[in-house]
Order: structure tokens, then C-alpha cells, then sequence
């Protein structure tokens, strides 16, 4: 099960990859851009080979695109398009969360996290 992790933040990346690596899950991967995650999934040159892709944890706000814009480009890519997002963000904004939904994110996970919840909603969209 390969994951994703999408946030401009070195710090919440490597925290979220701790908590997924340290309750089983492997093949986790940090992106700390956009830009970034589309080269890991092979949406900027296909010619690099990374682990498949099972799950992508995205933040929300992010400089230059946004978690919203980058999920209607993952859906839109034929080889992402069934790839479930999970939103992981701290607005509350019912408008912006509304508009993640809309792009193809399947689910959210608030910040603060709850260590509970996130491991719940991984695993519902992890398994086999």
C-alpha cells in the first residue's frame, strides 16, 4: 500500500509518515509540493518509477496550487483518476470543504489531528 503525503509542512509530513509507518502501514511517501506530487505519480514524466500509489493524504492550503486544484488534476489524469484524497486540513470554511468534495476528495481529516480518526479513515481506504 503506497501513501502519499501532500503538505508544504517537512514537520506535519514527518509526523503524519510516523504515525502510518509506526501502525503498519509501509510505502509512505512525502511530497512537499504539488508539483512534487505529480512528478511521484508520474503526472510530469512518466518515466520515473515510484512505489504504487493506494492513498494520497492532501492539505488543503498549500502555496501555488492548492490541495482543491490538485485533485481535479489528479482525477483528471487517467492514471490517478481512481486514486481516493483525503483532505487533511484545518479550515472549517463549509464552502471550501464543500468545493474538496466537488474536485474528488472522498473524505477529511481535521487538524488537530486525531491519531484515531486519521488511522480509521487510512484504513478504510487501504484495504484490499
Amino acid at each position: 500500500m503506497g501513501i502519499l503525503i501532500v503538505d508544504d509542512s517537512k514537520h506535519f509530513c514527518l509526523l503524519l509518515k510516523g504515525i502510518l509507518e509506526k501502525n503498519g502501514f509501509k510505502d509512505v511517501i512525502i511530497a512537499e509540493s504539488v508539483p512534487d506530487a505529480f512528478n511521484i505519480l508520474g503526472m510530469e514524466d512518466p518515466t520515473i518509477s515510484f512505489p504504487k500509489i493506494d492513498l494520497i493524504l492532501m492539505d488543503l492550503v498549500m502555496p501555488g496550487t492548492n490541495g482543491i486544484q490538485a485533485c481535479i488534476k489528479i482525477k483528471a489524469a487517467e492514471a490517478c483518476k481512481d486514486i481516493p484524497v483525503i483532505m487533511v486540513t484545518s479550515v472549517a470554511d463549509k464552502k471550501k470543504l464543500q468545493q474538496a468534495f466537488d474536485a474528488g476528495a472522498v473524505d477529511l481529516v481535521a487538524k488537530p489531528m486525531d491519531r484515531d480518526d486519521l488511522l480509521a479513515k487510512v484504513s478504510k481506504y487501504t484495504k484490499d
